[in-house]
């Protein structure tokens, strides 16, 4: 990704799951189909787009908390100083929270990450945005909402501007998150716009207004340029992490005006929001749980004690899908293959 205070930042590629286990024999078939399952969720976890670490800056941290530290603090190892609000792997990682395990972790968080370098009236620049993703309340767009007893906001993200020149720094932060009062908004089939007292998009271009240092724009057109792609990217990043796809209007932000690609973007994300918020959603918030240890899996799970993923499911879950499927057919039938009028009957 680049330089950030000095320190190389990197975005994760791709993770590999490898067992402890040399074979799989002792599992039960059920067994082996529940922890194929529980693998899966994993993966999908690990294969959400914006997962960054460096191997020796502390991103869970914004600058200023990195400057007001105690000498104490850089003695520790870089996983056991994390902020454990941001620490997206922090679950996975207690086992080996001992010293002599340290060098065999590495802290990883969710949000966003862009490092500039430019230039402005001839000075060198290095100008970041780094978003930091809570791991408390965290999930999809609509199975978490509001606050929890702790004050912990759902989606709660943290998002820091840093400007570098020399050996001067300049942070911004700002956050966003769920509105804090009890309350929830679970996925209907039906499409039905509701009243919303925040939307990401209106909250994105609010982040982006507050984080201008200059209503100048004439003078650094390139900077200007960077400054609206930087922060649709984030959008788009931030809102794929939790709603699935990217977010709307960033043409708007883009570019400053509505386009008909745009529109045309906007209805597609709309329509496959829609259907993994009904469809899909269910299952990635579950990843998202057992990711986090929100869930934790225990011995004997599947065989001496239940397992959650069997569930006894009435004739509804299988009748609804399947009447929708023959109605949906004869619908798409009737609508694309000619029809011979046929009319029987007698001139008198």
């Amino acid at each position: 990704m680049g330089k950030l205070n000095g320190h190389d930042i990197y975005q994760l590629a791709g993770a590999d799951i490898i067992p402890y286990a040399r074979s799989n024999t002792h599992l039960t078939n059920k067994q082996i189909e529940d922890n194929n399952t529980y693998e899966r969720m994993v993966r999908l976890a690990l294969d959400t787009p914006g997962m960054y670490f460096s191997y020796s800056y502390d991103l869970t941290h914004c600058l200023q908390r990195l400057h007001s530290v105690t000498p104490d603090f850089h003695r520790m190892s870089i996983t056991n100083r994390a902020d454990p609000r941001f620490l997206w792997n922090g679950f996975l990682l207690r086992d080996f929270s001992h010293h002599q395990y340290s060098r065999f972790t590495l802290p990883l968080i969710q949000g966003f990450v862009s490092i500039n370098n430019v230039t402005v009236n001839g000075h060198q620049l290095t100008w970041s945005l780094v978003s930091r993703r809570c791991v408390d309340r965290a999930g999809t767009r609509f199975f978490m909402r509001g606050v929890d007893a702790q004050g912990n906001v759902a989606n709660f993200v943290e998002t820091e501007q840093i400007i570098e020149r020399g050996g001067e720094k300049s942070s911004f932060v700002q956050t966003r998150g769920s509105i804090p009062l009890f309350w929830s908004q679970y996925p209907d089939i039906k499409y039905k716009p509701t009243m919303q007292l925040a939307h990401e998009d209106h909250l994105n271009a609010a982040l982006r207004v507050l984080a201008v240092t200059s209503s100048d724009d004439e003078k650094h057109p390139y900077l200007d340029k960077l400054f609206n792609n930087v922060w649709a990217d984030h959008a788009d990043t931030i809102s794929t992490q939790y709603s699935g796809t990217g977010a709307l209007k960033t043409d708007y932000t883009r570019t400053g005006k509505r386009t008909h690609l745009g529109l045309i973007r906007d209805g597609i994300n709309s329509l496959t929001r829609y259907y993994k918020n009904n469809f899909s959603d269910g299952f990635r918030q579950d990843s998202i749980d057992l990711f986090l240890g929100k869930y934790v899996i225990v011995d004997g799970e599947g065989n001496t004690l239940p397992c959650p993923l069997r569930r006894d499911r009435d004739w509804k879950y299988i009748t609804f899908p399947s009447v929708l499927l023959v109605a949906m057919s004869m619908f798409c039938a009737s609508a694309t293959l000619p029809q011979r009028v046929i009319s029987n009957g007698v001139l008198l």
